[in-house]
């Protein structure tokens, strides 16, 4: 019986041998994280931070097999649930492992990015060369007008900016194929009576805006719901209000992305294989492997 329980034991293929030096140029983008929601317990918000964002080239190289794995975006928030972080996206062989930390949530949670915040004195903080710092809210009056301002999340280039400010996600990096990604999501600045009303833009590079709420008066609220992340970026999401209206809750965050390239015509296989000044890149929007076979 035992021997043939060890014969149930999945078998990992060899690895190949190894090939001619390379050097490896790569991009490994984790999931970003969700956009919080204020609900009447007291849960903070604010956008949601991007997705940690970690490049460069691993130098002469002769490893011929890399698994890639893509994190997918935190989900929004339902209910009385909080948003979650993203994450992680990774590139690993036998001798390299480059993992990327997903996007912190609007809770404010920490993470590649760190999420903005509607307290005044609370962020998500990002992590060293993965991310920058969500941004913290304003003061919230209990009586009215009442004022609430909520921060935007981290981006892989900037911190988020105030919603006092702009409220703005913090934008992303571009990367050497000339695409920016990684920005955070942006939170949210609601007044009422509204006119000081508005929505935080996400960052550049799939940051998702923040929930445009107006209260009327007097009148039915309108309000713009926030929106995702985009997909494949690491973008976080929109910053929300009541988590229990779906239409106006925090967004989900964009799943996580790697790509690499080296110098040449293709040497493996993998990903989306394209060709562009002179170099031959591998795209993966979904977990899978990269070989090389010469």
């Amino acid at each position: 019986m035992i021997a043939l329980l060890g014969s149930l034991k999945p078998k990992l293929a060899p690895e190949p041998p190894p090939v001619s030096a390379y050097n490896l140029d790569y991009l490994v983008i984790a999931g970003g994280g969700a956009g919080g929601a204020y609900t009447p317990e007291g849960s903070s918000s604010g956008g949601g931070g991007a997705g940690g964002y970690r490049s460069g080239t691993l130098l002469s190289q002769t490893v011929a097999r890399y698994f890639i794995t893509i994190g997918a975006g935190g989900a929004a928030p339902l209910e009385e649930t909080l948003a979650q972080i993203g994450f992680n996206s990774s590139l690993i062989s036998t001798a390299q492992n480059i993992t990327s930390t997903g996007g912190g949530a609007g809770n404010p949670k920490d993470g590649g990015s760190g999420a903005g915040s509607m307290s005044l004195n609370a962020y998500g903080l990002g992590i060293a060369g993965q991310g920058n710092n969500g941004a913290p809210g304003g003061n919230v009056v209990p009586t009215s007008p009442v004022y609430v301002y909520f921060g935007g999340g981290g981006g892989a280039g900037q911190a988020g900016q105030l919603a006092t400010t702009t409220a703005k996600g913090g934008d992303g990096l571009t990367w050497v194929d000339g695409i920016t990604r990684a920005g955070g999501g942006g939170g949210l600045k609601y007044g009422s009576p509204s006119q000081l009303s508005y929505s935080g833009p996400g960052g550049a590079g799939g940051g998702g805006n923040g929930l445009y709420l107006q209260d009327g008066v007097g009148q039915p609220y309108i309000f713009i719901p926030a929106t995702p992340g985009t997909q494949n970026t690491g973008g976080g999401g929109g910053g929300g209000y009541f988590s229990a209206d779906p239409s106006t809750t925090g967004a989900s965050g964009g799943s996580g992305f790697v790509k690499v390239r080296y110098l040449g015509t293709p040497r493996g296989t993998g990903g989306a294989i394209t060709q562009s000044g002179g170099y031959t890149y591998h795209t993966f929007t979904s977990s899978g492997t990269l070989i090389f076979t010469s």
